[in-house]
């Protein structure tokens, strides 16, 4: 049912751009040539898209197929191509005159860590691949909502608990510190080989 619709959004989507072009047409004979080679192309692709919607193939492999169609990839290899330094220039260039530009200049590791994260065969892949685990992204939810609640529950006691400034100072940083190690934790042990080479990339890069 839900191939179904997605398979009947896409050609509504497509069909509307058979439609489209109608309301800036003129009489113009390039116009009019030009308005029907792109109404073929439209049809066409409306007739891929069903075919292979249609196809004996399972959804897994439909999904390979369009995993080697997809433009990220030919980035990817782009950047796996290149040397770290290259793909460093190429960043600045990409975002000369934007924010990231002045964070980059502010903290170059960090231009690094990213050119470094491109460069890897394995780092955004593998990390890409966390959103298909959909069973450990939904027992990871409920591991990080149970986070919250004992942070909730520890927060109550320190503040309830009578005790002199400093050392309710003292429990407030161990409380914080304990809970993000706690979280990631939780993140290391779903997804800890999807995680590991960008750890090992930022403990290059940073440490």
């Amino acid at each position: 049912m839900q191939n179904l619709l997605t398979r009947n959004i896409l050609i509504i989507f497509l069909g509307l751009s058979l439609l489209a072009p109608n309301a800036f047409s003129n009489s113009d004979e390039d116009d009019i040539e030009a308005l029907s080679k792109h109404r073929e192309n439209t049809v066409n692709l409306i007739k891929d898209l069903e075919k292979f919607q249609n196809s004996d193939t399972s959804d897994q492999e439909k999904l390979d197929q369009l995993k080697e169609q997809m433009p990220i990839k030919k980035v990817f290899e782009h950047y796996q191509s290149s040397s770290v330094e290259e793909i460093e220039a190429q960043l600045r260039g990409r975002f000369a005159g934007s924010k990231m530009e002045v964070v980059f200049s502010k903290f170059p590791k960090a231009l690094t860590f990213v050119a470094s994260l491109l460069h890897d065969k394995e780092a955004i892949p593998l990390l890409m691949e966390m959103q298909n685990d959909k069973e450990k992204l939904k027992h990871m939810f409920f591991a990080i909502i149970a986070s919250f609640v004992l942070s909730f529950f520890i927060k109550w006691w320190i503040n309830n608990n009578k005790t002199f400034f400093f050392k309710k100072l003292l429990q407030r940083f161990f409380h914080i510190v304990f809970i993000w190690a706690l979280r990631l934790g939780i993140l290391i042990h779903f997804f800890g080989a999807n995680l590991r080479p960008t750890f090992n990339i930022f403990k290059k890069v940073f440490l």
